[in-house]
């Protein structure tokens, strides 16, 4: 299994963690845009961490990693859910020729965080961008929106993209705290992106924490999948009403949706956009 995310556990120090690791899923995100290569590193880091933070999700949803700036990157979007899927795309990178870190690529800006379960109040957190890696601004968005010490280490090469998280679990005391947290971090300070990259998480886990109690539990299966439909179109169309459809049509040719996240087009003709309104979908303009 080559996308995966296996969660762990270091008892002893009340601190739980993952290592997710990305390939056939993150090639299929990046096949749909002609990403320069630090942006397609930058991408690949966003899908390792939502892909991380989606299995936090205790229902049936999503989370949504959003970055926005006003630098030379515009917009860093990923997306995960409870089941493992996981898609995202970046805009506003054109203009990009030299390499840049994290700040200077988004300039002034913010991280959105939105966890949007089935059936519940959609929860949104924010924090500033400013920082020169990701992992830096997710780190810094825990501690502040959640109030839970976190360590975040994200690596991409355009082929394959890891992450390992770490976080203090919410029953761990103040002493405990300080005295575990410290030197679990140091000691994960010390991993290498390639080793991220390449090595199982059993080895991974072994050579950071020889000398810990480690609980590592079976690997969960990632991959990409982009949840748009034809389905999710028609409600839009509908909602446009019969005659400002049919105008569309005739100044247009058909209405088109085409999805940024699989390049997928979804066209309706006429004979389409009729049938949509005579399945008793009524709504002002609609013929009788």
């Amino acid at each position: 299994m080559t996308d995966q995310n296996t969660r762990f556990l270091l008892p002893d120090h009340h601190v739980r963690g993952q290592i997710v690791q990305l390939k056939h899923s993150y090639q299929s995100i990046l096949a749909n845009a002609d990403y320069p290569p630090q942006i397609a590193q930058l991408l690949g880091q966003t899908l390792a961490a939502v892909s991380a933070l989606g299995s936090i999700i205790k229902l049936r949803g999503s989370i949504i990693l959003q970055v926005q700036g006003n630098g030379p990157l515009h917009t860093l979007v990923a997306q995960a859910n409870n089941a493992g899927e996981i898609r995202g795309l970046a805009h506003g990178y054109e203009n990009i020729t030299d390499e840049k870190n994290f700040s200077e690529l988004l300039g002034k800006g913010r991280l959105v965080m939105t966890i949007d379960g089935e059936g519940s109040q959609r929860y949104q957190g924010i924090v500033s961008s400013k920082g020169n890696q990701l992992s830096e601004v997710l780190d810094r968005y825990f501690e502040q929106s959640e109030q839970l010490l976190t360590h975040i280490h994200l690596a991409a090469d355009g082929e394959r993209a890891a992450c390992l998280l770490l976080q203090q679990m919410p029953a761990a005391t103040e002493q405990v705290a300080a005295d575990s947290w410290q030197h679990l971090k140091i000691l994960s300070q010390t991993l290498k992106d390639d080793e991220l990259l390449e090595l199982k998480p059993e080895l991974l886990l072994t050579r950071l924490f020889h000398e810990e109690e480690v609980q590592l539990f079976e690997a969960s299966p990632l991959m990409f999948r982009c949840r748009c439909s034809r389905e999710k179109v028609i409600p839009v169309i509908v909602q446009m009403g019969y005659d400002d459809a049919m105008q569309l049509v005739e100044e247009e040719g058909e209405i088109r949706a085409d999805c940024e996240f699989c390049n997928q087009s979804h066209r309706f003709d006429r004979v389409d956009v009729a049938s949509l309104f005579k399945a008793g979908n009524q709504t002002p303009g609609t013929p009788q």
